[in-house]
C-alpha cells in the first residue's frame, strides 16, 4: 500500500475498490471521453490532442515588466515567451547559471521597495 492508498483510505474511501471502478468498473467506460458541457461537440479538440497544463507561477515584479516589454517587442504573448524559455532550457541551448547583472538588478529593485516601506513610517491602525 502505497502513502497516497493511506490517505485515500483516511478520507473513507477504499484504494482497491476505486481502482476497480475505473479499470473494470463503470468509471472504465469514462476514459477517453471528455465531457463537452455545453460546447458544440466539434469544437473538441481532436482525441489524442496533447493537453496544455496550467502552472500558476510568482515573479518579481521587475521581472514581469520585463518579460511584457520583451514579448510585446518580439511581437508574440508572455506565455508564448516563457513556453519558448522553457523549452530552450530543457533542451540544453540555454546556460542556466543566472545572469550577476539580471540578479543585481532584482536586488537593487528589491532593497529600493524595502526602503519605501522602511520610509513611509508605520501602517496607520484601522
Amino acid at each position: 500500500m502505497t502513502h497516497d492508498d493511506d490517505e485515500i483510505r483516511d478520507a473513507g474511501y477504499n484504494p482497491d475498490e476505486i481502482r476497480e471502478w475505473m479499470t473494470t468498473g463503470p468509471g472504465a467506460e469514462l476514459a477517453g471521453q471528455p465531457e463537452a458541457g455545453d460546447a458544440p461537440v466539434e469544437l473538441l479538440p481532436p482525441a489524442g490532442t496533447p493537453v496544455s497544463v496550467m502552472r500558476n507561477l510568482r515573479l518579481p515584479y521587475e521581472v514581469d515588466e520585463a518579460l511584457k516589454a520583451t514579448a510585446q517587442a518580439r511581437g508574440t504573448t508572455v506565455s508564448e515567451l516563457i513556453r519558448e524559455a522553457i523549452n530552450a532550457l530543457l533542451a540544453g541551448e540555454l546556460d542556466a547559471t543566472p545572469d550577476p547583472v539580471i540578479a543585481l538588478r532584482l536586488t537593487l529593485a528589491a532593497a529600493g521597495r524595502a526602503v519605501d516601506r522602511l520610509t513611509a513610517g508605520p501602517p496607520e491602525a484601522a
